[in-house]
């Protein structure tokens, strides 16, 4: 192994450092590379202990040799530093040969090296980024899907394009065609395997974005179409997922093929990798899956039958608790849909006698907090119960009873102005049209309201008429700039809901010129914005933002600059200490319509 590592240090203690990289940091990495790649050359060269356990006929111990040494951690090492083809072609030469000299040595087959190259289970994956091919080191090979998502600079919105393999753990970057004819475009990479997230680059990506000045590289190799055209019906294999109550088909694709899935003759999806994941099939039954390949050059097809035989699959989870809120004669039920076995959830609803008198479904979303109204006179005592259904239609446990005596109080705002009284207005804003009206550096420091206590929820709304849209206009603020508690506002014609130490959320495009209702909400985890009453935006979040006691500011953060200045008018702003429901956000929009 020493020729094949010493030049691989050689490029390493010569190479160009690269940009990004702090010099300090460089040298830390190289070390840690060079030492690991010289260890394991000294446990494993040729005439060594690993040679005498060989020619002993200690297989098991020669393989412990092997896999204490390091060696696979080494190479994998390496790979996170690569950034251009030619240290990618270096590698790809060092595991080639590092490889086949062990292989050769102890007569290893396929599965016995496979065993050697893989990885501690602890080990932390990571994506390889390249001008034209995104490299998983040391993440799942299979029943993954690589992601891009890209963005204009400056815009709010990420198109997403699922990325085709061009072999193992290798894909070829191409941007979204939404993006094309962009100019300079921020980016991120994610790796999805079935329903979850397992990774993402850069590291804390969408907070944390890479740039791209050219982003329409080609793929990496285009294969030549085959002579014959023909088409070989794949070899597929299956497997059920209890957990996550799926079944997997996967088979070897061929480049220029496509491949149709069915389940019992009803086509489920058409995919261009080896893999597909069934989120909805039937326990305890008998399935016939089928695979059609079909080449994207001849038209031909071949079609591969795949019977699966399920076993009984469990049932989902009833919710851990149940969150009761009630006010204006409605019942608000809460949970998170924290069973990934559920397809939907129902709400049953029982009389005094704890006799079934209604139902209310809501569609399972899980990792999300889900809720349910229920239409109640004020002073009637309601008794709920939620169970979780399986896709199939099973359902589960229901969860422990909770009761309440629903109230016909609504929910009163901690902030609502309407702006039928000027007297806080300095003489910085106006009223026209029975609504705040601001012109550029026109704005409002509002007289102290109450203060919002940030372990409660919070719903803001107001309604808007904007003369334009540029720019990035405050529309409320809450603590002084950089240290701001919450704020609405827009950038680049996107509606901003900010929450200090927990996030922000982008989502929905007001019209200029014509009146309009956007609400943020937070709470039980989450964030939500709201453009007329639709949902445009949401994304779940942890933590707690900080208390700030200084004044309520309308429309405008605490910086006198042009762009954040609002052009237009403000009115009926509300702030709440509850997290309204969606249907509650559009009761308040048709109640308080312009």
């Amino acid at each position: 192994l020493i020729p094949d590592i010493r030049p691989l240090d050689n490029l390493l203690s010569g190479g160009p450092r690269r940009k990004g990289l702090d010099a300090a940091e460089d040298h830390v990495l190289l070390m840690d590379y060079v030492l690991a790649f010289d260890h394991a050359a000294s446990v494993l060269c040729p005439g060594g202990g690993l040679d005498a356990l060989i020619e002993r006929g200690n297989t098991e111990e020669a393989i412990a040799l092997i896999q204490d040494s390091g060696l696979a951690e080494a190479l994998h090492s390496y790979a996170r530093r690569i950034r251009n083809k030619g240290e990618l072609g270096v590698l790809a030469t060092v595991n080639v040969k590092a490889w086949a000299d062990l292989r050769d040595r102890m007569g290893l087959g396929p599965q016995e090296l496979a065993v050697l190259e893989a990885l501690p289970e602890d080990y932390e994956p990571t994506v390889v980024v390249l001008p034209d091919r995104v490299i998983l080191v040391g993440g799942p090979e299979k029943r993954v899907k690589v992601k891009v998502l890209a963005r204009p600079l400056g815009a709010t919105d990420f198109a997403e394009r699922v990325l085709a393999s061009l072999g193992r753990s290798s894909y070829a970057l191409v941007f979204p065609e939404e993006v094309e004819g962009a100019g300079s475009v921020e980016y991120g990479i994610e790796v999805v395997e079935g329903r979850r997230k397992r990774f993402e680059w850069p590291r804390g990506f969408p907070a944390a974005t890479a740039t791209a000045t050219t982003y329409v590289p080609r793929l990496a190799s285009v294969p030549a179409p085959p002579a014959s055209g023909r088409v070989t019906p794949v070899a597929v294999e299956y497997g059920v997922s209890p957990d996550w109550y799926s079944v997997i088909l996967e088979w070897t694709p061929e480049p220029g093929e496509a491949y149709a899935v069915y389940r019992n003759g009803a086509h489920l999806a058409t995919v261009a990798d080896g893999w597909f994941e069934d989120l909805r099939p039937v326990s305890g039954s008998a399935a016939d899956y089928g695979v059609v390949a079909r080449s994207l050059w001849s038209g031909l097809t071949a079609y591969a039958a795949a019977p699966v035989s399920l076993p009984g699959l469990p049932l989902p989870e009833p919710p851990a608790s149940l969150h009761l809120a009630t006010r204006a004669n409605r019942v608000v039920l809460g949970w998170f849909s924290d069973s990934p076995q559920a397809g939907q959830y129902n709400v049953v609803k029982y009389n005094e006698d704890l006799e079934p008198v209604g139902e209310i479904i809501a569609a399972a979303d899980y990792g999300h907090y889900l809720q349910a109204t229920d239409r109640v006179e004020g002073g009637t005592a309601c008794t709920y119960s939620v169970a979780g259904a399986a896709p199939d239609g099973r359902v589960g446990a229901p969860s422990s009873l909770v009761g309440v005596i629903a109230s016909s109080e609504p929910a009163r705002p901690r902030v609502q102005l309407s702006f039928e009284d000027t007297s806080f207005l300095m003489e910085l804003s106006q009223i026209a049209d029975n609504a705040l009206a601001v012109g550029g550096k026109g704005w409002s420091e509002l007289a102290r309201q109450p203060q919002w206590d940030p372990e409660r929820a919070l719903t803001l709304s107001l309604w808007v008429k904007l003369d334009d849209v540029e720019g990035a206009p405050v529309l409320i603020c809450k603590g002084p700039w950089e240290e701001v508690t919450y704020f609405l506002q827009l950038v680049g014609g996107r509606i901003r809901f900010h929450m200090a130490d927990l996030g922000t959320l982008d989502g929905g495009s007001p019209q200029p010129g014509v009146w309009q209702h956007i609400a943020a909400v937070y709470g039980f985890g989450e964030m939500r914005i709201y453009l007329n009453g639709v949902q445009t935006g949401r994304k779940n979040v942890a933590g707690v933002p900080p208390l700030d006691t200084t004044p309520l500011l309308a429309p405008r953060y605490g910086l006198s600059e042009e762009t954040y200045y609002v052009h237009g008018l403000l009115d009926d702003i509300r702030i709440y200490d509850v997290a309204l429901t969606g249907e509650e956000v559009r009761i308040l929009r048709e109640k308080t319509r312009r």
